[in-house]
């Protein structure tokens, strides 16, 4: 099957790459064009776990292939992927000008048929609205082209999308036309997705599936937060209090991990884009209200907490450890670590940073802060002569840090651990004054 991926992002270029490790040809363009030529010369707009090495290897099989002709990638698909941005307009609506110009593209060039699938992520609704700007672009041509709109989003993490994408957990294909339902779904069996893990149901449905779950993490994210607090406040381990609550059936063991907040490029215009859709349609939404607010709140607390561990900020040095929200992504909108790192600096203290995930985005991001902040090459380095370590972001290879080399390295010997990344090593214990979020 001929497809086309719009929008070379990093969802986009994950699902071209899987698409194409399937065995299909793939057509990746964008409407920006200086992004496409970018990933010609092998620039990806920004860092994913893998992704980098599956895009080579994909194009070097001869069956990804990205180009800036728009006209091509519409006209030789079978089925076309719209992954572009979503941005947030000045009143916390998702903005669809994006999907609407592919949209219009599409509808203006298309010459055959064609399945239209919505892999961005859109607010409900919007595939009746991608349906009308095609529908109304055919009609000046005084076009009679048949064409279906399909929504089905990612559901996929930064850090882990192509993890999600070609092992996901569950696919969701919202459709109106039966035959272009299987049609995706024959794409998505032959890209490996196990049948049973697909669920039909209405675009709509879909599209508010998708709010919904993001919704819902933040609101469970700011309350775990808010009992770490509480626990810290009480003298009582978080972490064993999660662990029973995890137990029970009513409540999943995800998401039971305390931290600074919430970030990314999803997650919190999602949450606010929820609020704002229930005040459309005349509802309230103060349950996500308040986590906005606990999660914003979380960072001050955060903030705080290391103020009053280190007796002070200003005129010392602290080393930062991690910057990412999630993992394997050097994707930083909206990270709390930002806010953090911005509020030490205001209090004048310097910061020696080393984020596993690297600084493409960092360095543009804390620019105003530049002065006040050394990016290093690696945790040891960001240890150096620092009165405290604080660890921001959680990532999987700390068992082979040498926290007695970790030690030598600082002046200091205090450890901030906002994510609870060290809690159950003793040999950390016996060698920081240690502190983690939500235990005495």
């Amino acid at each position: 099957m001929i497809i086309s991926v719009i929008g070379a992002g990093v969802l986009g270029l994950a699902y071209a790459a899987s698409f194409a490790r399937g065995g299909h040809q793939v057509y990746c363009t964008d409407m920006d064009e200086e992004i496409v030529n970018a990933v010609k010369e092998g620039e990806l707009p920004g860092y994913e776990s893998g992704l980098e090495r599956v895009v080579a290897e994909a194009e070097a099989t001869g069956n990804l292939e990205f180009t800036g002709h728009l006209r091509k990638v519409i006209k030789e698909a079978e089925v076309i992927f719209i992954t572009c941005e979503v941005p947030e307009d000045d009143e916390h609506m998702p903005s669809l000008r994006f999907v609407r110009a592919i949209a219009q593209s599409i509808g203006s060039q298309m010459e055959e048929p064609k399945i239209v699938v919505l892999k961005s992520s859109v607010p409900p609704g919007s595939s009746v609205v991608i349906e009308e700007t095609i529908q109304k672009a055919l009609d000046e041509r005084e076009a009679d082209i048949h064409f279906d709109v399909v929504s089905s989003p990612s559901f996929a993490k930064a850090g882990s999308f192509l993890k999600d994408i070609e092992r996901p957990r569950f696919v969701a294909i919202g459709a109106d036309n039966e035959e272009a339902r299987e049609k995706v779904r024959n794409l998505y069996r032959e890209t490996g997705i196990v049948m049973n893990k697909i669920i039909d149901a209405s675009p709509a449905e879909v599209e508010m599936a998708d709010y919904a779950i993001s919704g819902l993490v933040a609101v469970k994210t700011a309350f775990i937060n808010e009992l770490a607090m509480l626990c810290e406040k009480l003298d009582i381990d978080v972490d064993m209090t999660t662990r029973i609550m995890g137990k029970d059936s009513r409540i999943s063991p995800q998401l039971m991990d305390p931290g600074p907040g919430y970030g990314g490029s999803i997650l919190p215009k999602t949450a606010r884009a929820m609020v704002r859709i229930a005040e459309e349609a005349d509802e309230t939404a103060e349950v996500l209200k308040g986590a906005i607010t606990a999660n914003e709140c979380q960072k001050q607390k955060c903030v705080a907490k290391i103020e009053n561990i280190m007796d002070g900020v200003g005129g010392k040095t602290i080393g930062i450890l991690g910057l990412s929200p999630d993992f394997g992504t050097d994707d930083l909108r909206e990270a709390p670590s930002l806010d953090i790192i911005r509020c030490l600096v205001e209090k004048e203290a310097s910061l020696r940073i080393y984020n596993p995930d690297g600084y493409q985005q960092a360095k543009w991001r804390l620019f105003k802060e530049k002065d006040a902040i050394t990016f290093c090459d690696d945790i040891y380095e960001a240890a150096e002569n620092a009165d405290a370590l604080v660890v921001l972001t959680k990532w999987p290879n700390t068992r082979a840090t040498d926290e007695n080399q970790l030690k030598e390295k600082m002046k200091g010997d205090i450890l901030i651990d906002l994510q609870n990344l060290f809690v159950k090593r003793k040999e950390v214990k016996q060698l920081f004054k240690y502190y983690g979020l939500g235990m005495h």
